[in-house]
C-alpha cells in the first residue's frame, strides 16, 4: 500500500500489471483487499514472496515463476488463470468459485496449518504437500462447483492426519489420475466423499 514502492509510484489498481520480478531476496506484502489486472512473480534471480494475509486478491490471470513464491494465508485468491511453476504456500487459504489454481509439472503447492477452501478448481500437473489443516471443497453442483484433478505424472502427498470433505455432504470430487499417498502421519487421513481414481493410490 506504499505508493512510493512502485514504478509508477501509485499503488496498483485494476488495469495494472503488477510485476515482481527485480532480483534480489525480498517480501511484498498485500493486507488488504485489491484487484490488478495480471501478475508476474519471480525474477531471474533471488527469491521474490508475495504473502497475501488476511485480505484477498482479484485478479484475470497471474503466474508464479521460477525464484517466486506466493503465499495465501487467511485470506481468498479469485483468479480464473492462476499458474504456479515454482511455489505457492496456503494456510487457511481460499480459491473462490470460478477460479483456477494450477500447478504446473515443475510447481510445488504447500497445504499448511488452517487448511485450505477449495470453491473452484485446484489443477495439480506438479506436486501438492498436504502438510496440516482440513481441505474443503465446496461442491453444491450449481455457484460452488470446487473440484480437486490429480493428473498423470503428479503428486498429491499427504503429510497429516486430517480431513478433506464437502460441507455440502454431496461427496468430494477428487478425481485421481497420478499418485496419492500418505508418507507421514500416525493417525488416520479421511477423504469423506466421490473419490474417482485412476491412478495409483498407496500409504
Amino acid at each position: 500500500s506504499v505508493a512510493t514502492n512502485w514504478d509508477p509510484n501509485r499503488v496498483p489498481g485494476p488495469s495494472d500489471q503488477v510485476m515482481i520480478t527485480n532480483g534480489g531476496v525480498y517480501t511484498v506484502t498485500l493486507d488488504f483487499t485489491a484487484m490488478i489486472k495480471t501478475l508476474a512473480l519471480g525474477g531471474a534471480s533471488g527469491e521474490q514472496t508475495l504473502a497475501v494475509y488476511d485480505s484477498g486478491l482479484v485478479l484475470n490471470s497471474g503466474v508464479v515463476n521460477a525464484n517466486g513464491i506466493f503465499s495465501l494465508s487467511n485470506a481468498t485468491l479469485a483468479c480464473p488463470a492462476m499458474d504456479v511453476t515454482r511455489v505457492f504456500n496456503c494456510a487457511g487459504g481460499t480459491l473462490s468459485a470460478q477460479s483456477q489454481l494450477t500447478v504446473s509439472p515443475l510447481g510445488v503447492l504447500n497445504v499448511m496449518d488452517n487448511g485450505m477452501s477449495i470453491y473452484g478448481i485446484l489443477f495439480n500437473r506438479g506436486k501438492v504437500f498436504w502438510q496440516g489443516g482440513e481441505v474443503d471443497v465446496w461442491n453444491a453442483g450449481t455457484t460452488n462447483c470446487g473440484v480437486v484433478l490429480n493428473q498423470e505424472n503428479a503428486l498429491w502427498d499427504i503429510r497429516c492426519d486430517a480431513l478433506m470433505e464437502n460441507p455440502y455432504h454431496a461427496g468430494t470430487p477428487f478425481f485421481n489420475a497420478g499418485t496419492l499417498r500418505k508418507t507421514a502421519g500416525l493417525g488416520t487421513t479421511t477423504l469423506d466423499g466421490y473419490l474417482d481414481n485412476s491412478g495409483t493410490d498407496r500409504k
